[in-house]
C-alpha cells in the first residue's frame, strides 16, 4: 500500500515495485494550479492541492475557480489506503485489488441486503457425454480449489456480480 501513497504525495522520480512515479498526482495538481492561476502564493497552491485529492478535469478547475473567487474549498486531503486519481482530464485511478464480500458488507452498512454471487460457477454447455464431463470437472475443481485455499475464493473479483436490494423499513 506504500505505493499508493507514493502515487499521491511523491516524492517525484521514486520507483515502486513496478513503476517509476516521474510526477505524483500532488505535484500535478499543484502544475495545473499554477498554470490556471498564477497570481496565488505558494502557500494557497498547497492548500488547494492539499485539499482536493481525488478530484479530476473539469470539477478540479471549478473547485479552484470557486476557491479564488469566494475561498470556499471542499476539504478533501488524501487518505490513507484510498487509490489516488490522477487530476488530468483523464481521471486515471490506481487499480486495486479488493475482496467482493468487502463491498457486500458496506452495502449492508447503508441498509442493503446485499449477497456475492460467485463468478466462476461452470456453466453447461451441452447435454453430449463430453460437455458432461467437462461440466463435472469443472465443478469438482472449482469445489477443490474453493476448498483449499479460501484466499483464492474470498480474492475472485473478476467479473463478479453483486445482488443488492435496498431495505425500505
Amino acid at each position: 500500500m506504500v505505493f499508493l501513497l507514493v502515487w499521491e504525495n511523491g516524492p517525484d522520480g521514486v520507483r515502486t515495485d513496478r513503476d517509476i512515479v516521474n510526477k505524483c498526482y500532488s505535484s500535478r495538481r499543484k502544475d495545473i494550479i499554477r498554470e490556471k492561476h498564477s497570481l496565488l502564493n505558494e502557500n494557497q497552491v498547497d492548500f488547494i492541492a492539499h485539499n482536493t485529492s481525488g478530484l479530476w478535469g473539469h470539477y478540479f478547475e471549478e473547485v479552484i475557480e470557486r476557491y479564488v473567487r469566494s475561498g470556499e474549498l471542499i476539504r478533501r486531503p488524501y487518505r490513507k489506503g484510498i487509490c489516488p486519481t490522477n487530476p488530468s482530464t483523464s481521471g486515471v485511478v490506481i487499480e486495486k485489488a479488493f475482496y467482493p464480500q468487502q463491498l457486500e458488507f458496506l452495502l449492508q452498512e447503508y441498509g442493503f441486503k446485499s449477497q456475492f454471487i460467485n463468478p466462476y460457477k461452470p456453466v453447461l454447455k451441452g447435454y453430449s457425454p463430453i460437455c458432461l464431463l467437462k461440466y463435472a470437472y469443472k465443478l469438482m475443481r472449482q469445489s477443490v480449489r474453493s476448498f483449499l485455499n479460501k484466499e483464492w475464493y474470498l480474492s475472485a473479483n473478476h467479473n463478479f456480480q453483486l445482488l443488492a436490494i435496498k431495505d425500505l423499513l
